[in-house]
């Protein structure tokens, strides 16, 4: 056997190791995010009268679900899309797939997981690791600005004095990046905005079908809505918060008490919680069972 045949072979097998380490890290992943998601629903189970609220209002919080469900596809698209601007060669089921499947790891103290999983998965299904991990630094960087955008959004209902700062200075961010930005980039900002004002709607609604009394005037929809993307936003950019899981609850609580109240409030809370969870849980079954057969 000559060198050259020798080192391909060497080569060959050092592929095949870190092939199946990378799936055994993202089996571990995995199992991980699915305990740590279990564990949030049956810890709060006692909190509130789940049974009693799901009795209630069972189809309504189905259809939510539903649709919470479906709503991560945006997610999903916009990765792929991302992916596509940086030249890599994948389809929209292979690219939800990986997605979906490791998007539970959010759910892993650290808040990092999601993305460490993506790259071992994706590494295990041919992609290159250079472009994963460039693919998770755009992600983060564009939910990070749709997140300011929607803060400003938000602002403009809350605190009208300081809209010209703040938009003045997602301007500069906007235009920092602009250069390096790709059409792909920009469909998948549209996709994150538009994951995160239907999230927000599931939020608003949420209040509507657990009180009688709710009033879903613009104004009343707007401060909802907005808050909740404020929420999001504050607990995606805080380190070590699984799902932005407390900083969120805090957060909403804070904005929200002297409009709401505080009963009415922590049952909003702790229910769109729980069909945010049911909802991700139900996206990584989609994935792994649906478009495992779309290869």
């Amino acid at each position: 056997m000559d060198h050259a045949t020798l080192q391909k072979k060497i080569t060959y097998t050092h592929k095949e190791k870190l092939k199946k380490l990378a799936y055994l890290i993202g089996g571990i992943i995995t199992i991980a995010s699915l305990f740590f998601s279990f564990n949030f629903i049956f810890k709060h189970q006692t909190e509130i009268s789940f049974i009693e609220i799901i009795k209630s209002n069972t189809t309504q919080i189905i259809v939510l679900i539903i649709i919470s469900t479906l709503i991560n596809l945006f997610l999903g698209l916009a990765w792929y899309q991302i992916l596509l601007g940086r030249g890599v060669k994948i389809s929209p089921n292979k690219a939800i797939k990986i997605y979906g499947v490791t998007q539970l790891a959010k759910y892993i103290p650290g808040n990092i997981f999601q993305f460490v999983g993506r790259q071992g998965v994706g590494m295990s299904e041919g992609i290159d690791a250079k472009n994963l991990a460039i693919s998770s630094f755009i992600e983060i960087i564009l939910l990070s600005i749709v997140g300011c955008v929607c803060f400003l959004l938000f602002a403009i209902t809350k605190y009208q004095s300081f809209v010209n700062i703040i938009f003045l200075i997602i301007l500069f961010l906007v235009f920092l990046f602009l250069p390096k930005i790709k059409k792909n980039d920009i469909y998948s900002f549209f996709l994150y905005f538009l994951y995160l004002l239907s999230t927000s709607l599931i939020f608003v609604y949420t209040f509507k079908i657990l009180n009688d009394n709710f009033d879903l005037s613009l104004k009343v929809y707007l401060t909802k809505s907005f808050a909740y993307i404020f929420a999001w936003f504050l607990g995606f950019i805080t380190p070590g918060s699984p799902a932005g899981i407390g900083i969120r609850e805090i957060t909403l609580a804070k904005v929200l008490e002297t409009s709401v109240n505080s009963i009415n409030l922590a049952t909003v809370i702790i229910v769109s919680r729980l069909i945010s969870v049911v909802s991700d849980i139900n996206f990584f079954l989609l994935s792994a069972l649906f478009f495992k057969r779309k290869k």
